[in-house]
């Protein structure tokens, strides 16, 4: 390598590609508490919702339909039906 070349040293790589994994695996961990911090505020927020107010009920009709449509759906992907073929 002749002199006054811009040689970078490898260590210098390696250097770089650690600082670069860091900075990863901080971003990282930032998004997981900013997840979990939204996800309690959330919870806390849909609890004092539903504590304030009386109790949300489906009408039964509603109710009836939503269970049998849903052992449908259950059946129709265990047995083949419905989904991947």
């Amino acid at each position: 390598m002749p002199r006054g070349s811009a040689y970078v040293c490898p260590k210098r790589c390696v250097w770089g590609s650690v600082m670069a994994r860091l900075i990863l695996v901080l971003l990282a961990i930032a998004a997981v508490f900013a997840a979990l911090a939204s996800a309690i505020m959330f919870a806390r927020q849909t609890r004092d919702a539903l504590s304030d107010s009386r109790e949300l009920t489906m009408p039964m009709g509603v109710q009836t339909v939503a269970y049998i449509l849903l052992i449908t759906l259950m059946l129709g992907v265990t047995t083949g039906w419905l989904g991947a073929a």
